[in-house]
């Protein structure tokens, strides 16, 4: 979507993923990204479940 928003979806067994990721530049080298994704889409196991997820990105490493 942009150079810091990102939509994705992923299959994972039986179910299907859906989410968003942002990234943050925190300094010179490293980004930080915040994502919200949601599983089971289809509630075919479950009622779905929210999943948050963060990492520390080093963005200059090749």
């Amino acid at each position: 979507m942009s150079d810091h928003l990102s939509l994705g979806a992923s299959w994972y067994g039986d179910e299907v993923i859906a989410g968003v990721t942002s990234t943050f530049e925190v300094s010179d080298r490293l980004d930080l990204q915040l994502g919200l994704s949601y599983g089971d889409v289809g509630q075919r196991n479950s009622d779905g479940r929210w999943m948050l997820s963060i990492a520390v990105v080093r963005a200059d490493i090749f």
